[in-house]
């Protein structure tokens, strides 16, 4: 699936009610070390995403945002997850993930998405994949 995130087809609705940047982070933190996200290519150009670890058959949510910071989900299914990103800039979209939990999905990038962090959360389970850079 290839994706231009210029023009990205967006869903927040699962993802509502972030908290204020610097507000208190809640018991539930993120999830484990093990789901990883790596991101290679060039941009602008195409880039691959890929993830390990996931749990087979389960939706993701691509999270990007203009910074990485500390951002709690306040309300819907995954209230009181922190993310590794700032809500400054918070983009969702969504993807489903294939085999046996690893995937890879590739995306065009435009030069204003250089270097911009991206994360998975993986719903309904609400866990966190580590925050990684486009090139």
């Amino acid at each position: 699936m290839k994706r231009n995130w210029l023009r990205p087809a967006l869903c927040v609705c699962a993802l509502t009610g972030l908290a204020a940047p610097g507000a208190p982070a809640p018991a539930r933190a993120a999830g484990p070390e093990d789901y990883t996200l790596t991101i290679t290519g060039w941009c602008p150009g195409q880039i691959a995403i890929y993830w390990w670890n996931a749990t087979p058959g389960r939706r993701h949510a691509f999270l990007t945002s203009n910074e990485v910071g500390t951002t709690t989900i306040q309300s819907g299914p995954c209230a009181g997850t922190v993310l590794g990103l700032s809500e400054r800039g918070l983009v969702v979209g969504y993807v489903m993930p294939t085999g046996y939990g690893d995937g890879k999905v590739k995306a065009i990038m435009g030069q204003g998405r250089c270097r911009i962090p991206v994360q998975l959360i993986e719903l309904p389970s609400c866990r966190t994949s580590n925050v990684a850079r486009t090139p």
